[in-house]
């Protein structure tokens, strides 16, 4: 027998039977089913898991870990309601009309589609939508590992550039916003086009030249970021590819080389810039890159610096982030835009010494490259800065970075403790950051006290929680915010508008109109404003002036469902019935689970003598609502009216 039962699972089995004193004897139970184990393992070994599937596996409970709260997560009144919330388009689901629109729209017609397909699976759950954006931003963090781990060949370093994108706390922004899936989603066709582009580099092909363009148009439209994709695949073909050597230039064969590289990206290049014209003309035309004053070259190219170099800050040091930096538009002093220029400066000069390291050049233009379209040489919007504007332009930095590290510490003696341990610990810090950045994105009211926290003199933080305020019933509090977002800035045209539309529904009439009045004097063609200004005229009877603003209302947007439902409701009151049922058509066309808008036409039908056109009406209004009384009392009429018809 074996001297002590804890050699059979201490020592190998031949050591066992060396200590049996009967050799002859039979094996114990304990033996014998090690024994039995022992040969089967011999004979067909377990199959060893690859370390990147490993760290595939890592990173991936490593995002969930960073983002899962998010599904808890409320629509906040910052997009989320025009572009999801009330935008007809997306709440009925996938229609044809639907699609029409979301390709019409000219603003990120894919994106549209996703969110259609989150109401088709959720509804309108909020938790739903936020699930699928971190489905993407999961995809994205693999995806990274993949391509880089492909074109470079290292697993650890693609992976430790894959987990900062993960869960570095910048990219909170892209991923717990629901109307910046338009980040997340852009950005999983960009790597896979990325990807396309290694696999055609390997083996050249058109089928595959064509799939690089499909997945490029794809990401295009969900969002225009990807004009300088061909940019970063040039990049790559310096490194890690090296497709480009120093010396091409020098030689024939080398120029040659140059020339192919450069043409297999003309017409990527081309598409890019074809969607990069159609983005500027749609913003243009609905305003997105104006301010009530046109910045100077001056203040955009001052706060393009400034914005780099905080973006770097930023990076390294993830506090006091918010939804929303103003712009400083003259307000930017020297010695900051001097400092940002000399950090800006130091790094390049710094590159361009160490160019022999072909990682920190790649890194650092990918970083540059990659923020031209919204650094602000085209100002979009009011902001100085977005934190997902570092969603894809960090990549290129945190490749420095890691690199940089790896290649360091090539001679460390305990280099893989020390690393290991280091990252350990970052990985820690990162992602309890993210998770507190997470949680301020939860609701309207954390999202802006968090803001306002920061930044007390935030006008558009003031603005938006008095939109939260005014939706919860709360108007007199949402009123000091309105005024208070107006005294830091006076011509805040929105704070004004909801300030007048709150003074109205408290019945200060006047006061509402001088307010709305005043928007109007600033820019006459205000949707908003025209449409609510036409209500409190419609409401003290002056209905020719109602009908006048509502008219502008509906020039100014014609994608406005409910200003075609005011116009037609006094056009019809004043007799003009074929004018309504236009108007009354458009508004079903734009948002056809309207019961009013079914049951307002019903009744313009019936008073026109056209009973079955009416009953129609009547009828889809309550399959919408059945708990619509008006409608079923109309349509009880109107069946009566046609019977007695068909009876006489």
């Amino acid at each position: 027998m074996c001297t002590g039962w804890v050699a059979t699972w201490v020592s190998p089995i031949d050591s066992c039977r060396t200590l049996t004193k009967n050799p002859d004897a039979p094996d114990p139970p304990v033996i014998r089913s090690t024994w039995a184990a022992m040969t089967i393992l011999q004979e067909k070994p377990l199959p060893r898991v690859p370390v990147h599937a490993w760290l595939s596996v890592l990173l991936g409970v490593l995002t969930v870990v960073a983002f899962w709260e998010i599904q808890d997560h409320e629509f906040i009144n910052y997009d989320d309601n025009v572009y999801i919330v009330e935008n007809p388009a997306v709440v009925s689901g996938f229609t044809v009309e639907g699609v029409r629109r979301a390709f019409g729209s000219g603003k990120h017609p894919l994106t549209w589609l996703s969110h259609m397909l989150d109401v088709e699976l959720y509804q309108m759950w909020a938790g739903g939508h936020h699930r699928s954006s971190l489905l993407f931003h999961l995809a994205n963090v693999l995806l990274l590992y993949q391509v880089l781990r492909r074109a470079t060949g290292a697993s650890w370093q693609s992976a430790a550039v894959a987990a900062l994108f993960a869960i570095h706390p910048l990219h909170v922004e892209s991923v717990a916003w629901a109307s910046e899936r338009k980040d997340v989603l852009s950005t999983f066709f960009w790597l896979l086009c990325t990807w396309a582009y290694l696999r055609f580099v390997e083996t050249p092909g058109v089928g595959r030249y064509l799939l690089i363009l499909l997945l490029l148009s794809l990401g295009l439209m969900s969002k225009a970021m990807l004009v300088t994709l061909p940019f970063t695949l040039l990049l790559l073909d310096y490194w890690p590819l090296a497709r480009l050597a120093r010396d091409d230039w020098k030689v024939p064969s080398g120029r040659a080389r140059i020339a192919r590289v450069v043409v297999e990206k003309v017409p990527l290049l081309g598409l890019a810039l074809i969607a990069s014209a159609i983005a500027y003309w749609f913003q243009t035309s609905g305003g997105g890159t104006q301010m009530l004053r046109p910045l100077s070259v001056a203040e955009r190219m001052t706060n393009a610096l400034v914005a780099y170099a905080k973006y770097i800050e930023k990076t390294f040091w993830p506090r006091d982030l918010i939804f929303f930096y103003p712009h400083p538009v003259d307000s930017l002093g020297v010695g900051e835009v001097a400092g940002a220029a000399l950090l800006l400066a130091a790094i390049t000069v710094g590159v361009w010494i160490a160019r022999e390291h072909r990682y920190l050049s790649v890194g650092w233009l990918w970083y540059l490259g990659t923020l031209v379209p919204v650094i602000g040489f085209v100002q979009i919007g009011r902001q100085a800065m977005a934190d997902r504007y570092t969603y894809v332009p960090l990549i290129g930095v945190f490749v420095a970075i890691v690199w940089g590290i790896a290649e360091a510490t090539t001679t460390w003696r305990y280099r893989k403790p020390l690393l290991g341990v280091t990252a350990l610990l970052l990985a820690l810090v990162l992602t309890h950051a993210t998770r507190l950045q997470v949680a301020h994105w939860h609701d309207n009211f954390s999202l802006y006290e968090h803001a306002l926290r920061v930044m007390p003199d935030n006008a558009v933080a003031h603005h938006n929680i008095g939109l939260a305020l005014s939706d919860i019933g709360k108007r007199e509090q949402a009123i000091e915010h309105y005024e208070r977002a107006i005294e830091i800035e006076p011509d805040f045209v929105n704070a004004r508008v909801d300030l007048g539309i709150d003074l109205g529904g408290l019945g200060r009439s006047g006061d509402a109109v001088r307010e709305l009045s005043h928007v109007l004097a600033i820019q006459p063609e205000h949707a908003l404003a025209n449409f609510n200004l036409g209500l409190i005229h419609r409401q003290r009877g002056e209905l020719d002036a109602a009908i006048a603003n509502l008219r502008r209302a509906v020039d100014a947007n014609p994608h406005h469902a409910s200003a075609h439902l005011g116009l037609g409701s006094l056009l019809a009151s004043q007799g003009e019935f074929e004018e309504a049922v236009r108007h009354f058509r458009e508004a079903l066309r734009i948002d056809p689970r309207n019961p009013s808008t079914h049951v307002q036409l019903g009744a313009v039908h019936a008073i026109s003598g056209r009973l079955g056109d009416a009953i129609h009406e009547f009828e889809t209004a309550l399959q919408i609502d059945p708990q619509l009384e008006q409608a079923r009392e109309l349509l009880n009429l109107a069946r009566q009216k046609q019977a007695e018809k068909q009876s006489d």
